[in-house]
């Protein structure tokens, strides 16, 4: 049998991240880079690398130079290795064994800021963005594009996925132009959206590009 012991923190536990240009920007998340870094996506200034023993900051300058925005929502490790980035002018894909950025259609994204993102289990790709929820094939191919409608509080326009159940549901925050937050649950198969658990009302979605 094992035991664990816990305590509470002491001040002495506690580190300081070293005071940089970039603490003045927000940090929208971080990941595990490799063995000496993180990424941290931050709002204002790019991409860091953050030192995991010193914790002093240097800009991405591959990433930084490559997608020319400083305006970033995220970061998140994709299923084979690589990173995709979200911007407030499109989702890319970084490689990061090439050091290689990869571009989306850009007649699919178009400019969109990309708020969340979330990988399923067929390794389909979905993006919340100010222009509607969009799904991606593993060779970045536009799957479904679904677009607001004019019920403002049945929208699906600048949204953040929340969680995906596989096969069953997605859950959305979103804003219509500012106005306040609302929760919506649509239900999915085969990547299909409804807006009934029987399946019964699909979701109206655009003709692709």
């Amino acid at each position: 049998m094992l035991h664990w012991t816990i305590r509470r923190a002491q001040v002495s536990d506690l580190k300081l991240v070293p005071t940089s240009s970039v603490s003045r920007f927000p940090v929208c998340s971080v990941i595990d880079y490799d063995h000496n870094d993180y990424l941290v996506a931050t709002y204002g200034k790019g991409f860091w690398l953050m030192n995991k023993r010193t914790y002093s900051f240097k800009p991405h300058q591959v990433i930084n130079a490559a997608i020319k925005t400083e305006f970033s929502y995220g970061c998140k490790r994709l299923s084979d290795g690589r990173i995709l980035l979200q911007t407030n002018i499109s989702p890319f894909i970084f490689d990061q064994k090439s050091q290689q950025i990869i571009y989306f259609n850009q007649a699919y994204v178009r400019s969109d800021n990309v708020f969340s993102a979330y990988e399923d289990q067929s390794g389909h790709l979905w993006l919340g963005t100010g222009l509607g929820l969009k799904i991606f094939d593993r060779n970045l191919k536009l799957v479904h594009s679904y677009f607001s409608n004019t019920d403002e509080e049945n929208t699906i326009c600048s949204n953040v996925i929340l969680d995906i159940k596989p096969g069953q549901w997605v859950n959305l925050l979103s804003c219509y132009h500012g106005s306040r937050p609302v929760f919506l649950r649509y239900y999915h198969q085969d990547l299909q959206l409804y807006t009934t658990g029987n399946l019964t009302s699909k979701c109206v979605w655009n003709t692709l590009p």
